[in-house]
């Protein structure tokens, strides 16, 4: 590793990091739950001139599971689109939801699948904040 870090790039050195540790521990025995534990984490970065912030996290297999399936009922595609005025808003399994809008409104999506998550994880925060799940905790002033 010594060797390749002097000739590799960051990128080149993080594969030759990833095969090692598969030679090393092929079966994942290494990592345990209390080393899931301690790097777990979600941060917000600062705003940026545009008024973009950097989400960055390391999320634990039970965490990764529940927001992969959020976002495949959130975040599917035509489901919650700002852009669209006629796009569907909530989760697509919602037996209420008309399957024939919720295909007319994907076929008429362009959003790639990260600007999808985004939207969806916009819909329930909102979604949170209007069905007062947060009780008075935000002490009912509206999000600017």
């Amino acid at each position: 590793m010594t060797d390749n870090a002097r000739t590799s790039t960051p990128t080149e050195l993080e594969v030759c990091g990833r095969e090692v540790l598969a030679r090393v521990d092929p079966d994942g025995s290494l990592t345990d739950d209390a080393d899931r534990k301690r790097n777990r984490g979600l941060s917000d970065g600062p705003q940026g001139l545009d008024m973009m912030a950097k989400i960055t996290g390391n999320l634990d297999p039970a965490t990764l599971a529940l927001f992969r399936t959020v976002m495949d009922v959130w975040a599917a595609p035509g489901m919650n689109n700002p852009d669209d005025p006629n796009s569907p808003v909530g989760a697509v399994d919602d037996p209420s939801m008309d399957p024939a809008v919720v295909e007319a409104a994907a076929g008429r999506d362009t959003r790639s699948r990260a600007q999808r998550q985004h939207d969806a994880f916009k819909a329930i925060l909102k979604t949170i904040l209007e069905y007062k799940l947060l009780g008075t905790s935000h002490r009912g002033l509206p999000v600017q």
